[in-house]
Order: structure tokens, then sequence, then C-alpha cells
């Protein structure tokens, strides 16, 4: 069990950051009205896996464990409520990172808001591996009284 676990926190990260990559790289080719390149892509890649995944890593180890841990210590480690803190916990978190590295609404084509939105999805996409890698319950089961 704890190795689903470790799996869990170690993965799950991962494919918030692939989502919120390709969130980026979609607005990026919907602000210059044009296909983002092959060679462009590559570099946004090499660049989030190089800037984004420490960033993304310390988010999920300083927000989402503890978030997790006392869920689980109150009974209520479920899907729904994985994916709801995960979104909210990504949309703090992607907003608070972008406003340190960039000023906040600096550009024009990503303003703070934008960048709230993607990284709750970012949040729930990553929270959804967590689920699914540690196999929890859709809901928390009743306990007879």
């Amino acid at each position: 069990m704890a190795s689903r676990k470790l799996l869990a926190a170690l993965l799950s990260p991962l494919a918030a950051l692939l989502v919120f990559w390709l969130g980026a790289g979609g607005i990026a080719s919907w602000v210059a009205a044009r296909p983002i390149t092959a060679g462009e892509a590559a570099h946004s890649l090499v660049y989030a896996a190089v800037v984004g995944a420490p960033i993304v890593y310390l988010g999920a180890w300083v927000l989402a464990v503890p978030a997790f841990v006392l869920l689980e210590r109150r009974g209520r480690l479920t899907r729904a409520a994985v994916v709801a803190w995960a979104a909210a916990l990504g949309a703090l978190w992607a907003s608070a990172a972008w406003a340190a590295a960039f000023g906040g609404g600096a550009r024009p084509d990503t303003g703070l808001l934008g960048i709230a939105a993607l990284g709750a999805l970012a949040g729930a996409a990553g929270g959804a591996c967590f689920c699914a890698l540690r196999g929890l319950p859709p809901q928390t089961p009743r306990v007879a009284s």
C-alpha cells in the first residue's frame, strides 16, 4: 500500500505539469494566431521539465500532501474531495508561481485569471491521476449507526 501512495505522489505532479504545458501551448498558439512549430514545442517542453517540474513538485509537497493527509485522517479521502482540493490548490499555486516569476498579469496574453484557470485544470488532472494510482474509492464508506 505504501508503494501505491509513493507512486501516486511521484507521478501525479507530472500529470499536472503535462496538462499545464499542453494548455499553455494551446494559449500560445491561439495568441499567435498560428500553430506552434515543433521546435517551439520542444523548447517549451524542455523549459517545462527543467523549470516547471521543481515548481510543481514543490507545490505538491507543500500544499497537496498536507491537505491529503488531513483528508485521510478525517476519513474524507475520496476521488471527489481529492480532485476538488487539487483543483483549488493548483489554481492557487499556479497563480502564485506565475506572479512571482512574471509579475502577475504583466503579459496581456496570459492574465492571472487565465493562469489560475489553467492551474485548476492541471491540478484536477493531477488529482485524478493521484486517485487512479492510489486506488481511492468514489465515496467515503458509510458507517452503520
